[in-house]
């Protein structure tokens, strides 16, 4: 169920040019690409995390490990103090939220030949980003 409803999101988000029958390859490569682009848009902004037994804490996001395990975060304000610069393990971690506008905007000018990019929502979810959102509603059907 869950795969059938991130299948349909992709072929409804991929943008001109595609068709319904895109392969299971083509989308997981497709969901993979959208992944990779948001989390390199991530870098060098501010971010909140949040994290099991209620924890929050905030920061500039680094980097993240190749296998996504690992996330890299400077200036990382908790609730014991501030520590200069830290790395979180993705297992702690339930949800990375940043502000889509700064990444968004940000995106949009550093990559004007692209279709877009794609940015963390406040529920932890992607989101096609602006100039990749207008080539969608300006679609027919």
């Amino acid at each position: 169920m869950a795969d059938e409803q991130s299948t349909s999101a992709v072929i409804e988000q991929v943008g001109e040019g595609s068709d319904s029958t895109m392969s299971d390859e083509e989308m997981r490569a497709e969901l993979r690409e959208r992944y990779l682009r948001m989390i390199s848009s991530l870098g060098g902004k501010q971010v909140t995390v949040d994290m099991h037994e209620k924890t929050r804490v905030s920061g500039k996001f680094v980097a993240m490990k190749s296998d996504g395990s690992h996330f890299a975060v400077d200036s990382l304000s908790t609730p014991l103090g501030v520590i200069e610069h830290a790395i979180l393990r993705m297992g702690d971690t339930l949800c990375i939220t940043a502000n889509l506008d700064a990444i968004t905007d940000d995106c949009v000018e550093a990559n004007e030949h692209q279709s877009g990019c794609l940015t963390e929502s406040e529920t932890g979810g992607a989101e096609v980003g602006r100039k990749e959102k207008e080539a969608l509603t300006e679609r027919p059907g």
